[in-house]
């Protein structure tokens, strides 16, 4: 199972994603070559109207845990997936991580008991400066080469983008056309194309003491 945790308040549908759908398709075809059935799921961090509508205290959660303040959704996630994991031992779970998402695919691995070492790993991209990973050997930590301004903490590139953002923000209000290279919370090197994560991807699955299995299945 390919568990997909999202960037920004994590609350993205995977077809939005165009950044992140490239390296689940990847993956997910590493796994059906290697003769694994696939199942993807998306695990949302906030409600679908986040940050728009809900109270205060949702907003106040989701904020706090993004930054390192606590890790309750984290631990919740974690129990989650240590109940999947005991209910479906022949069922592999693979979690990908991108940006904030990556920060909680971090956490929740942290947190699970040693005994599904060999059942759960991650893949993570983009995972912010300001938090530092967890070095944990079966998750694989991936920053295009250090070209990624979120990762490398690049300020004038993060700051030059939320200017942008306010000011496409401004410019909706007033009616007018925004160009596509105008994109929201763009960052220079935070899109990870295939073809280039692939090998480190590729070998990082293949270290993995997966054994293919005589029938997948997933309990609900």
């Amino acid at each position: 199972m390919l568990v997909v945790h999202f960037g920004g308040w994590g609350n993205v549908p995977l077809i939005l994603a165009s950044e992140f759908v490239p390296l689940v398709s990847g993956v997910e075809r590493y796994f059906q070559i290697h003769g694994f059935r696939t199942l993807i799921a998306s695990y949302h961090r906030a409600p679908a109207d986040f940050p728009d509508a809900p109270d205060l205290g949702v907003q106040l959660a989701v904020v706090t845990e993004m930054f390192g303040f606590h890790k309750t959704r984290a631990r919740r996630f974690a129990v989650l997936l240590e109940t999947l994991a005991e209910k479906n031992p022949d069922v592999y779970f693979i979690l990908l991580g991108q940006s904030n998402g990556a920060i909680f695919v971090d956490d929740a691995i942290k947190l699970l008991s040693s005994r599904f070492d060999r059942r759960v790993a991650g893949i993570v991209v983009g995972m912010p400066f300001w938090k530092h990973a967890s070095g944990c050997e079966n998750i694989l930590y991936l920053d295009n080469d250090g070209d990624d301004a979120l990762t490398t903490g690049e300020v004038g590139e993060i700051f030059g983008t939320v200017l942008q953002r306010f000011y496409q923000r401004m410019a909706a209000a007033f009616g007018f056309r925004i160009r596509e290279y105008e994109r929201i919370w763009y960052l220079p090197g935070h899109d990870y194309e295939w073809q280039r994560v692939e090998p480190a991807v590729t070998a990082f699955l293949d270290r993995l003491p997966l054994k293919k299995p005589k029938a997948s299945s997933v309990d609900n």
